[in-house]
């Protein structure tokens, strides 16, 4: 047996929102760790233009969640070692040899996803992954706790391991950076933020139906801003947004990677109107840019976010539509709130996320 633990890495999603910024934190650190020989399996063009440095790749392209990852979903080259899938939709053949991430169970869970097909899919596979993979990973308690009730399980193989949230790329803008963002983007000078928020059960309809009325009765004169949709308008909530509320509203375009933070650092309060989430990353990373927070009582949210935000139920319009009014019009409780944000984002470590999932792999190597 080798000194080097031999992981065959599943890359396709690098690039992807939320599970593509685990996939890449994650293989940096995997790459330089002396313990680790990694082979990742991919598009070795997108790989590349992330990680230009590696160059121990298997090509392979078939669409997540296709028939074709479940039949030709390459094999290890040696007989030692062992698959890390980063998401649920592993190939079945390959399950006895590998490590499986389940973020969350949103497509068991969200109306958005209620079709025969979508449930037939996860509960299989999901299924399948409990009964054979070597260890299953979960991101936070909430979803280790929905996995045990959904699937009836108390087994011993399934970790928890928090994401991370990398300070390098999440940290306060300055006031010229702030300054010249809002020029570039033709934003308002104060307003409120929400990001990632294309799916139904991110709640963006509870959150506009919330505004509107503080919008309509002029209790609220603060826009909010949307990113994340590139501009378009998701289906549903175009019913919600009519002429009166359309002048309080900015859609922004596709914000890169290295202007985030100075997105979350523009805004006067961030919202995360959610009613379920596997992590939360949008949470922190906007905590981490001395924003204060308002978010859901639901899911994971109260795990990640612990004290250092303040909670609604996303099903009430009245306790969405308090919370917001509190902190807009409390700016000790916001002074509070960017405090406690600053010490709850430290307790997430990419560095201790890497750690901690070595630790599960010597122990089912």
């Amino acid at each position: 047996m080798s000194n080097h633990l031999n992981i065959y890495f599943d890359a396709r999603m690098i690039g992807y929102s939320g599970i593509g910024t685990q996939i890449e934190e994650v293989i940096s650190r995997l790459y330089q760790n002396s313990e680790i020989h990694l082979t990742l399996i991919g598009n070795k063009n997108k790989i590349q233009s992330i990680f230009p440095f590696i160059n121990n790749i298997i090509e392979f392209n078939a669409p997540i969640y296709s028939l074709k990852e479940q039949f030709f979903f390459p094999a290890k080259s040696s007989k030692e070692g062992i698959f890390h899938f980063p998401h649920y939709n592993a190939p079945i053949k390959h399950l006895k040899q590998s490590i499986v991430i389940i973020h969350d169970l949103i497509h068991l869970d969200s109306e958005e996803f209620k079709k025969l097909h979508y449930r037939f899919y996860a509960k299989t596979l999901i299924s399948q992954i409990l009964k054979k993979a070597k260890a299953i990973i979960t991101v936070s308690e909430y979803t280790k706790k929905r996995l045990q009730e959904e699937f009836h399980t108390d087994q011993n193989n399934i970790f928890v391991n928090y994401n991370g949230i990398n300070q390098k790329v999440f940290y306060p803008a300055t006031k010229k950076e702030i300054l010249e963002f809002k020029i570039k983007y033709q934003l308002p000078d104060k307003f409120l933020l929400v990001v990632g928020i294309g799916k139904k059960h991110k709640n963006l309809d509870g959150l506009l139906l919330a505004l509107k009325e503080l919008w309509k009765k002029q209790h609220l004169l603060l826009p909010l801003v949307i990113a994340g949709t590139n501009k378009k308008i998701p289906e549903y909530v175009k019913p919600i947004i009519d002429e009166e509320i359309k002048q309080w509203i900015f859609f922004l375009p596709f914000i890169p990677k290295e202007e985030l933070r100075i997105l979350y650092s523009s805004a006067f309060l961030f919202l995360m109107p959610s009613k379920l989430e596997g992590f939360g990353f949008p949470l922190l990373e906007a905590m981490a840019c001395n924003v204060p927070t308002i978010s859901s009582n639901r899911a994971s949210l109260p795990e990640i976010g612990g004290d250092a935000t303040i909670y609604f139920d996303p099903y009430s319009i009245q306790e969405i539509q308090k919370t917001i009014l509190k902190v807009c019009n409390d700016a000790n409780l916001r002074k509070d709130l960017i405090r406690k944000g600053k010490s709850q984002v430290k307790k997430f470590s990419w560095d201790q996320h890497v750690k901690k999932l070595i630790e599960i792999y010597k122990k089912y190597y």
